[in-house]
């Protein structure tokens, strides 16, 4: 099992921390992963980015690509290698999750928005640097720097950006 710590701000406006242990980490997908406490499982959407979808059909327009089949199937490739790679970072591995005083703390489905990190690896900017997460929009501290590390990779074409060839203008 995972030793895992669990770093939530009590009140954002306070950012008094609040540090709990947890027994295992599940990954439910590229930007998602179920967290076990002594008080239950806590369910955590990693903050500032989307990865594609693995249990539902993708929209391309998210990452502005045409609506085609050829897009989907291409962003559903990239969706499980986004999972796989989370698997890997996390795999026997201490890891933990913190909020950001800057953003909400819950998204709309009433996940907690945090970072997770693996040892000293931040999860979240090493899927948007790798590629296979877009820079979600929204207000958090680390924006600014993900979306420069998005452009990188959208310039050279890695992960979901291999997408951006079913694009109908190649110069774009």
């Amino acid at each position: 099992m995972l030793a895992a710590v669990l770093t939530l701000s009590g009140c954002a406006s306070t950012g008094n921390p609040e540090s709990r242990a947890t027994q295992n980490i599940r990954v439910v997908d590229g930007d998602t992963v179920e967290i076990s406490t002594e008080r239950g499982n806590e369910t955590v959407r990693l903050i500032g980015i989307d990865t594609p979808e693995t249990h539902a059909e993708n929209t391309p327009r998210e990452f502005d690509l045409p609506r085609t089949q050829a897009a989907r199937r291409c962003l559903g490739r990239k969706g499980k290698a986004a999972t796989r790679r989370v698997k890997s970072l996390v795999d026997s591995q201490n890891t933990s999750v913190s909020t950001d005083p800057a953003a909400d703390r819950r998204g709309d489905y009433g996940r907690l928005l945090a970072y997770l990190y693996a040892g000293n690896t931040s999860v979240n900017r090493q899927l948007v640097e790798e590629g296979l997460a877009r820079v979600y929009p929204s207000q958090f501290s680390h924006r600014g720097r993900y979306e420069a590390l998005e452009s990188r990779a959208v310039a050279e074409r890695r992960g979901v950006w291999e997408c951006l060839r079913f694009r109908r203008d190649p110069t774009s």
